[in-house]
């Protein structure tokens, strides 16, 4: 366990907790997407890649979102949350 920034984070704090690299692996991941709906879609190649890019893009950012809830709240390393905030950072111990 690791210091609590919010114990019950808003959709806003959460989002605004996310980090410059998690923007850019949902970026990745939609843009995988799009390669592979275009790729394998032969016959309706632009609405198969806007429908896996949408995919991979939904995928990406439940994933990093909920990376982001758990650093605030805690279950994650957020040393830089917690630098951010001015809380003290220390490994807690659990019970």
């Amino acid at each position: 366990m690791y210091p609590v920034i919010n114990s019950a984070p808003s959709a806003v704090a959460v989002f605004r907790n996310l980090k410059f690299s998690e923007w850019g692996y949902v970026m990745i991941w939609s843009g995988v997407g799009f390669c592979w709906g275009f790729c394998g879609g032969r016959p309706l190649r632009r609405y198969n890649s806007i429908y896996v890019t949408g995919l991979g893009f939904s995928m990406a950012m439940l994933f990093q979102l909920k990376a982001s809830c758990e650093r605030l709240q805690g279950f994650k390393e957020n040393e830089g949350e917690c630098a951010r905030v001015g809380v003290e950072f220390a490994k807690v111990a659990c019970a």
